[in-house]
């Protein structure tokens, strides 16, 4: 008696009849889908069944991806839809950096703004101003705070009225508006021009 070999049956790939039967699958997959948007990408080809009318598994996962269709949680579940999400948020990222540089720029050359460090050397040149001028007064009333008080605790107020209307003096010359001026402006911009463009 010969051996006989029994050929092992095709494993088939699942099939769905129909529309409503894809749906159903897919919901309880997990997607995000309505019947009228699975008609409606039917009609757009973006779902497309065999020749005897039937989807297959393959043919639905096809149109997970072609249909860019989210789970009910709100995530993708495809690789590829993560990696281009990725993308986007980086060049949205990039492209905030770029508009926040170029705002400053344009501040810069609108004169709305001034580099940290002009700043810093003009407070430091009016707070080198300040001390000076309070030494010169010590050293340039002496005499006249002697003639003021001619050695009489009584004068007191008059010498306070002196050293006042000097303080009041000064703080007037430190309180005035002032224009800052910023050194070579053009060079400063066109070193971070630079610097961008080696990036």
């Amino acid at each position: 008696m010969a051996n006989k070999k029994t050929a092992k049956p095709e494993e088939k790939e699942q099939t769905f009849p129909n529309v409503l039967a894809v749906v159903k699958h897919l919901k309880e997959q997990g997607w995000k889908i309505e019947k009228s948007s699975a008609y409606a990408d039917k009609k757009n080809r973006l779902l497309v069944p065999r020749a005897d009318g039937k989807f297959t598994l393959s043919d639905v996962n096809n149109y997970i991806i072609l249909a860019k269709l989210q789970r009910t949680d709100g995530t993708s579940g495809t690789d590829n839809d993560r990696m281009v999400n990725e993308r986007a948020q980086n060049e949205l990222k990039k492209s905030k950096i770029e508009l926040e540089i170029l705002q400053r720029k344009n501040e810069r050359e609108a004169g709305l703004s001034v580099p940290r460090e002009s700043l810093n050397q003009e407070l430091t040149k009016r707070a080198a101003r300040l001390k000076s001028d309070a030494e010169n007064y010590a050293r340039s009333s002496v005499e006249k705070i002697i003639s003021i008080v001619s050695g009489d605790p009584t004068k007191g107020p008059a010498l306070l009225e002196y050293q006042m209307d000097a303080i009041a003096d000064w703080f007037n010359t430190y309180s005035a508006d002032r224009e800052f001026s910023v050194p070579a402006a053009g060079e400063i911009l066109r070193d971070i021009e630079k610097a961008e463009s080696d990036d």
